[in-house]
């Protein structure tokens, strides 16, 4: 179980991801690697990318949304037909790395380079932001995802000598944190991206050259 500013007990699953990837490499090249369909050539204009960087699907209406290295966020329809397109306030410092979409359609974006979060409607409202450089309580170094679990609570993954994963409730207030740079079990070096299923968080442990699973994503009853 997290505990409030405590170390998470997630293992390397990284062998065993790797038999995965490899099994699936196998299968999935029966048909020559030929994909199904592309999406978005090459190019700065609309249903175009130049170096894509995230990708997140939207339930609530069957969409996706990609960000690429020009700070553009460009919602698609099921086929990959663009639907609308903005770009970030701000690029001279740098580009997202990261967007997810929540259950109420909204995209949530870590503003990496702007030690930020920022949040969108579909059509590309800027609805709030919250964060700020720092390595406090709510503060980020260069933030680079977002996970919610299903009691709505929010994960934020950072890195940049402060490497870990802040967790918020729904109204942004923090509630724990967990992980520090390092190598070992419980440690990040560059946590890059999330995924939570049910009580199960899966961290790609980009720098480290493995993937961390924590078994128990629930807050401590004493925290």
């Amino acid at each position: 179980m997290l505990m409030r500013g405590a170390r998470a007990p997630l293992w390397v699953a990284a062998k065993r991801v790797g038999v995965l990837v490899i099994a699936l490499y196998f299968v999935g090249c029966s048909r020559g690697g030929k994909p199904e369909a592309v999406w978005l050539e090459t190019g700065a204009g609309d249903g175009q990318v130049i170096y894509p960087r995230g990708i997140s699907y939207s339930k609530s209406d069957d969409s996706y949304y990609v960000v690429d290295r020009l700070a553009r966020v460009q919602h698609l329809d099921h086929k990959g037909n663009f639907i609308t397109g903005w770009k970030m306030p701000a690029m001279a410092q740098g580009k997202p790395v990261g967007l997810t979409v929540v259950p109420d359609g909204n995209l949530w974006l870590p503003d990496t380079h702007y030690s930020r979060i920022i949040v969108y409607s579909p059509t590309g409202k800027l609805l709030k932001e919250f964060g700020k450089f720092g390595r406090e309580h709510g503060e980020f170094v260069y933030p680079s995802d977002v996970a919610f679990d299903n009691k709505g609570r929010i994960f934020v993954s950072e890195f940049g000598d402060h490497d870990r994963i802040q967790v918020f409730d729904k109204d942004l207030h923090f509630l724990y944190e967990f992980g520090k740079f390092g190598f070992q079990n419980g440690e990040f070096s560059r946590p890059q991206s999330m995924v939570i299923d049910g009580d199960t968080l899966y961290v790609t442990d980009a720098c480290n050259h493995r993937i961390e699973r924590g078994d128990d994503v629930r807050q401590d009853e004493q925290a």
